[in-house]
């Protein structure tokens, strides 16, 4: 969000930008063509009324020519030209869905949500999706939406702003010194939710200590994400005699990250679901050799610098990483791989902010006026 706002300070300096923001994020505008405004959201229903009244009336106020609603949803029926960004596939990733029980409320609320954004995005006249296969998932859906409708830009990733020259947290750090130097270390980034499979991934993990695999293992599983899960899974851990390969470095700063893609020899990403997959870009970014479910997102995101195992297979899982783990020159050849697929994939925040401009002039259609309001 930091580096599309700079972007658009810098790029498009004769439109004027009235930015809406949520006040928890701490973002100020130094531009002089963008306005920062903040909203309280008190609720979820308080954000539905804004969204369909209290926007309305602003626009038609402030006369804009067009709305970005990049957070997911936006009006239903806007008095302007709208773009719409979805980001978030779980609204529409079957491999999570169907993990849901059918008589579940949160079921009924996920349902009722992805109506509200389908309506936002029959109302708009551009959806913007960060990978084909989130454009895919939600055609899946809703084939009556025009593909020509959605544009595919990827998020932008900088190696500049990932490589800070933050320290890693000396408790995270110890840890990561407690293991024996010359074994394999996997490390898998991800917060705990239900689709990112984490159950297939200590399956697997339990598979490869039965066959005797020398590995450890890095999460980053925090509590607070999920409480039930969390339990759970470090119950497995301790029933399936994991403890010592397994250690959860728990939550880390998003500055110093980095430190521990260094300490890793192969990353593994069993998630079901993905718009478009940081960590696996991080990994690129790295040249890490991959292991990943056999999914659209992770093959679009990956290339051929992965190694895929069907989704929800942790013996699978378990084979692929025993391949590498006992195969070094793969392992080498995968991580040059990686190293050039993220060169030739990546695009950093001025290309993806001038996509987005280039969306807009088409969708206002007013090229020709000396400013416009967004």
């Amino acid at each position: 969000m930091q580096g599309f706002i700079n972007a658009l300070g810098t790029l498009d300096s004769q439109t004027e930008y009235i930015l809406y923001l949520d006040h928890r994020f701490p973002f100020e505008s130094s531009y002089p063509n963008i306005h920062v405004r903040r909203v309280f959201t008190k609720s979820q229903v308080y954000r539905l009324w804004w969204d369909q009244i209290t926007l309305r009336r602003i626009m038609k106020q402030e006369n804009v020519d067009l709305m970005l609603a990049i957070f997911v949803f936006g009006a239903l029926a806007p008095p302007s030209p709208q773009i719409v960004f979805q980001r978030n596939s779980l609204f529409f990733c079957r491999e999570y869905l169907k993990q849901i029980p059918f008589w579940s409320s949160f079921k009924f609320e996920i349902w009722l949500r992805r109506q509200i954004i389908y309506l936002t995005m029959r109302g708009s006249q551009a959806i913007v999706v960060p990978s084909a296969a989130m454009r895919k998932m939600i055609r899946s859906f809703y084939p009556q939406i025009p593909g020509q409708r959605f544009s595919v830009i990827p998020h932008a990733f900088e190696l500049s702003h990932f490589l800070k020259a933050e320290s890693l947290d000396s408790s995270i750090q110890a840890k990561i010194n407690s293991v024996t130097k010359d074994i394999l270390k996997l490390l898998y980034v991800s917060h705990l939710e239900p689709h990112k499979g984490f159950d297939i991934l200590f399956g697997a993990a339990k598979v490869l200590l039965e066959r005797k695999i020398r590995f450890f293992l890095f999460t980053t599983m925090d509590f607070q994400d999920g409480k039930a899960d969390f339990v759970r899974l470090q119950a497995f851990i301790r029933s399936a005699g994991l403890n010592n390969q397994i250690i959860n470095l728990g939550r880390v700063p998003e500055d110093q990250v980095h430190h521990l893609y260094r300490s890793a020899d192969i990353f593994v990403f069993p998630s079901l679901c993905e718009s478009f997959g940081f960590p696996m870009k991080e990994a690129l970014a790295m040249g890490l050799p991959i292991v990943a479910a056999d999914t659209a997102i992770n093959r679009e995101i990956c290339g051929q610098s992965a190694v895929y195992y069907p989704p929800q297979n942790p013996v699978a899982m378990a084979d692929a990483i025993q391949n590498l783990i006992e195969t070094p020159g793969k392992r080498a050849d995968l991580s040059q791989l990686a190293a050039e697929h993220f060169r030739q994939t990546t695009i950093d925040w001025e290309t993806y902010t001038m996509w987005v401009i280039d969306l807009i002039q088409k969708v206002v259609r007013g090229d020709n006026k000396q400013s416009n309001r967004v």
